[in-house]
């Protein structure tokens, strides 16, 4: 176990905040970049292929990380993710870019369950809903500035710039990582069960399954709010891209500003499934409503897209603060198929939105989303026991 003073969770809060910044700073403009090579419809294909080829990597990735340690494979996505950023940023040609996107979209999901790992090491079993919630806290606080940044790199559609930025920043990881490796060696045993193992193992937890549906819920409406809401808000109703990242930088506060009371909240035994629950209500409402959105108005778009924000942040702090009680620290192989619900919501997400923008326009996916969260997620958050 790693040694959990408070250097080592000030240094992992940090590293959280860095390689979220860097990896997520790319995907606001990602169907804007990418469609300039192969055009919207076939964006879509793309990301489900890089997420087709991420489900089946995170499923090995629990034995390259007993093999070799967490800190040598986190090294190595880091490593990796640099290499493709600058390609990605130079991008020769229409090959190149597809590879080395494909990279870039494998890395950073690995990363983030290296990061995971590095968090459960330190994490004891009465602090769980403080110390996730803290962690998500550094991450979301860099996925608040993203648009704000991003509206300023792409505001003459110079798109690839966000990832010489992102490229340049992983580089400060991997300094950060080299020079405190010492600190960042990990001695816990981990467990890495084949798949039909796990899926026996999951018959008798069935708040696990039932966390793994809202968790895939969730994804999918990470997908089309990063993927289709900014593309639809500059080509569809017109607004500039400064305008949109202010909309999506007040639209991402709740991230910052709810997940730490409500991890504090889970902690003493309060409202993890009401909260969860009322989440998932939002989500659903806010969703839905931007469909019916047919002007221009800062207000109007900024208002469903903040309340969206605010039931998704209670679901994630609670998602994750449930599921880190539910498993044990070497339970590694959980942890990534966890994690590869994200994955698997960028696999199916846009493989189905590609398909459905061959009948229906941009608009109507919202609508879809909304009934597929309440279909998913609403009864399994309502029925989770207390942990």
């Amino acid at each position: 176990m790693i040694k959990a003073d408070k250097k080592t969770f000030r240094l992992l809060y940090f590293l959280g905040f860095l390689v979220a910044f860097s990896t997520y700073l790319p995907t606001y403009a990602d169907s804007s970049f990418l469609g300039k090579f192969i055009g919207i419809g076939a964006v879509g294909y793309l990301m489900s292929g890089a997420s087709l080829v991420t489900i089946f990597l995170i499923f090995f990735y629990p034995r390259l990380i007993k093999k070799i340690s967490n800190l040598t494979s986190t090294i190595l996505m880091v490593v990796g993710y640099i290499i493709s950023a600058f390609v990605l940023w130079w991008v020769p040609n229409v090959l190149a870019m597809m590879i080395f996107y494909g990279i870039s979209f494998i890395t950073s999901y690995l990363l983030f369950i290296n990061m995971d790992v590095f968090v459960e090491d330190v994490t004891d079993s009465l602090h769980v809903g403080r110390t996730r919630t803290v962690y998500l806290t550094f991450v979301n606080l860099a996925v608040l500035l993203v648009p704000m940044v991003m509206g300023v790199l792409v505001k003459n559609e110079h798109y690839e710039l966000s990832y010489l930025i992102s490229g340049l920043i992983m580089i400060l990881v991997l300094l950060i990582l080299l020079f405190e490796r010492r600190g960042l060696a990990d001695t816990v045993k981990y467990r890495s069960r084949h798949f039909h193992q796990l899926l026996k193992a999951l018959k008798g937890r069935s708040d696990i399954t039932k966390v793994f549906r809202v968790s895939f819920s969730l994804s999918l409406f990470y997908v089309v709010m990063v993927l289709y809401v900014p593309f639809y808000m500059h080509n569809g109703v017109g607004f500039e891209w400064d305008t949109i990242g202010l909309i999506m930088t007040i639209a991402l506060l709740p991230f910052v500003l709810f997940e730490f009371p409500a991890g504090i909240l889970a902690d003493k035994g309060m409202g993890e499934r009401a909260l969860m629950t009322v989440g998932v209500v939002l989500m659903v409402l806010s969703t839905g409503f931007l469909f019916f959105i047919k002007s221009q108005s800062f207000i109007m778009w900024a208002i469903p897209l903040l309340t969206s924000r605010m039931g998704a942040a209670l679901v994630e702090s609670m998602l994750e603060t449930h599921f880190f009680k539910l498993v044990k620290k070497e339970e590694v192989d959980l942890i990534n198929l966890f994690r590869d619900l994200s994955p698997l919501a960028w696999l199916v997400g846009p493989l189905i939105s590609s398909v459905l923008l061959g009948f229906v326009t941009i608009p109507y996916l919202f609508i879809i989303l909304a009934i597929v969260i309440l279909l998913l997620a609403l009864h399994p958050s309502l029925t989770l026991r207390k942990v």
